[in-house]
């Protein structure tokens, strides 16, 4: 007699996933250790052969397959297999601890990933390279901006490959019980970005991973949305200041006055790069019976090609910095 009825039987189920290594030849008949993942019902230790067992396997509540029945003794028969879940089209990503963060204009705040699954590299059976590591790369982007993240206005900090790597395993160094589920920081930051559109304060980014040799369910997987909220004490994108005819100057901040005076003012400099810097040259005529400005010339000092638009008698200087 088994004291356990099905829904105390539901109840005792546990699912672990587990990574394996299976031979596969390689061009040259090399033999690779190639990784796979299988899901695997952990059943109560006290369970025994007295019944039979069904397993029915659900992704996000969608009904996937169902196996057996099956003795407790041949429960490993009920396992789900990657292969299965690539054949239905499904894809594996990281786990996003925290999908929605705040972030203060140029400060910076981290993204909390963590596999909630091992995952392996591929490498030959007679490759003992213990100093190579297997690892995933995870890139940030955002879909609406036609920059790469080190040209955007969310970047990731300390790093050259617009992301992070998380560390997976070879057939040589995964055993089962090994923790697989370490959190990885990703720290992103708010810089300005290089158009001069009035700018967002929200944006839906994007997390791809990418890898060499990888499981084959988690190459190319597109990570859940992360939203992040910026703020800011001032905003200045798509403000302009300009300066002309007499000269007449608006300021970013929408200031209007005059200056009649001769000699050289600064219009715009960077805030901290010493090397940007927009500058008015005013001189009068000596002709000219006004004692005002009749000249103004504008020079531009910066160590790239310098931005900005001529039009007609309007110099408009688009700014790039909160440095004025």
């Amino acid at each position: 007699m088994n004291p356990y009825n099905p829904s105390e039987l539901s109840n005792s189920l546990e699912v672990q996933p587990k990574l394996f290594f299976a031979d596969e030849k390689g061009v040259h008949r090399q033999i690779f250790k190639k990784p796979n993942l299988m899901f695997c019902c952990q059943m109560n230790e006290n369970m025994t052969d007295d019944l039979y067992y069904s397993v029915t396997w659900y992704v996000n509540d969608v009904f996937l397959v169902s196996k057996g029945p099956v003795l407790q003794s041949s429960i490993n028969d009920t396992n789900l297999y990657e292969s299965e879940l690539l054949e239905r089209g499904y894809k594996l990503d990281i786990n996003v601890l925290n999908p929605s963060v705040n972030i203060h204009q140029g400060s910076s705040t981290t993204i909390q990933l963590q596999p909630t699954f091992p995952f392996g590299c591929s490498s030959r059976v007679d490759d003992l390279n213990y100093q190579t590591k297997c690892l995933l790369s995870v890139h940030m982007f955002d879909p609406i901006d036609s920059n790469d993240c080190k040209g955007s206005s969310i970047s990731v900090t300390g790093s050259q490959k617009c992301g992070v790597e998380i560390s997976g395993f070879y057939y040589y160094d995964w055993r089962d019980g090994v923790r697989y589920d370490n959190v990885t920081e990703m720290t992103i930051t708010t810089r300005d970005s290089n158009d001069y559109k009035e700018g967002r304060n929200r944006f839906e980014l994007k997390l791809l991973t990418e890898g060499t040799g990888l499981n084959d369910i988690i190459q190319g997987s597109y990570i859940s949305n992360i939203v992040v909220t910026t703020s800011s004490e001032t905003s200045w994108q798509g403000k302009t200041c300009y300066s002309y005819v007499d000269p007449h100057m608006r300021s970013f901040d929408g200031r209007y006055y005059e200056n009649q005076n001769i000699g050289i003012f600064v219009l715009y400099r960077h805030k901290s790069s010493k090397q940007e810097e927009v500058s008015s040259i005013q001189f009068a005529q000596l002709a000219s019976p006004y004692p005002v400005v009749q000249r103004t010339l504008y020079r531009v000092s910066r160590m790239k090609p310098a931005t900005f638009e001529q039009k007609g008698l309007h110099s408009y200087f688009p700014k790039r910095s909160r440095g004025f």
